[in-house]
């Protein structure tokens, strides 16, 4: 139990960032500041963000569950339960098996990238 690290939005100006960071680094915990920055350059602004990514540890999200249901509680309380098919899984899967599934099935469009090439280069 307790803190493993800290880990510092990047919110307000860049005095307001410095003091949440030294904030942290006070409590003697790691600390992972987010970052920013953003700045124009001719007729661009750029913009880099490097957002935080929580990830749970599965196992240990699935145990107190159990222990949650085990006390009469409702999970869903604490917690989002979802099922997930990886895609290249349900490619894998016999003809019979995936028409069982394609009524839960829905496809939709992903996350657009865009690049910014220069012409005529070996980009």
């Amino acid at each position: 139990a307790g803190v493993d690290f800290l880990i510092a939005e990047p919110t307000g100006g860049n005095n307001h960032r410095k003091w949440v960071v030294e904030a942290c680094v006070a409590t003697g915990l790691p600390v992972w500041p987010g970052f920013m920055v953003r700045f124009d350059d001719g007729d661009f602004t750029i913009v880099a963000d490097l957002p935080k990514r929580v990830e749970w540890d599965q196992d240990r999200l699935a145990a107190m569950v159990e222990r949650i249901r085990a006390a009469e509680d409702d999970p869903s309380q604490y917690v989002d339960i979802a099922f997930k098919v990886p895609e290249r899984k349900y490619a894998a899967w016999p003809e019979a098996i995936r028409q069982g599934f394609e009524p839960a099935r829905t496809v939709k469009t992903g996350a657009l990238k865009v690049e910014i090439q220069p012409q005529g280069g070996d980009a």
